[in-house]
């Protein structure tokens, strides 16, 4: 299980490998449910998620934008108010934003990782 020059056991790359499935999974979730937690409804919740699919199909901008006016439509067909549609739509941005940054520094502990490893090959090749 050895691709690369670094030594990480099969445990560190299985164990990393599960977290970051379970932060993929999150990613989908959490501008749905801090939706929710602003007072979004169900229909704000569904409509979040079918958001981030819809909005992959237009990156990078649909990624950002997909959640928002899912959120939106979902809460305005769903019979809310525009401000409170809005205040649920908010509250999916602050998910997406909360999703990117748990995304950003777990890239970063894996560059670490990696970084301090090359460093510690190239030093021993000397």
């Amino acid at each position: 299980m050895q691709w690369t020059i670094a030594p990480f056991s099969s445990a560190f790359i299985w164990g990393w490998a599960i977290a970051i499935v379970l932060f993929s999974v999150l990613d989908n979730f959490i501008p749905a449910w801090t939706s929710q937690k602003t007072g979004g409804t169900r229909y704000g919740f569904w409509g979040s998620l079918l958001g981030i699919i819809v909005g992959i199909g237009f990156p990078p901008i649909g990624f950002i934008i997909g959640p928002l006016i899912g959120t939106f439509l979902g809460e305005m067909m769903g019979g809310q108010g525009q401000e409170q549609a809005l205040k649920a739509a908010w509250g999916s941005f602050l998910g997406f934003m909360a999703a990117s940054g748990i995304k950003l520094i777990v890239a970063l502990i894996l560059c670490w990782y990696y970084g301090t490893e090359l460093i510690r090959w190239v030093a021993s090749s000397f």
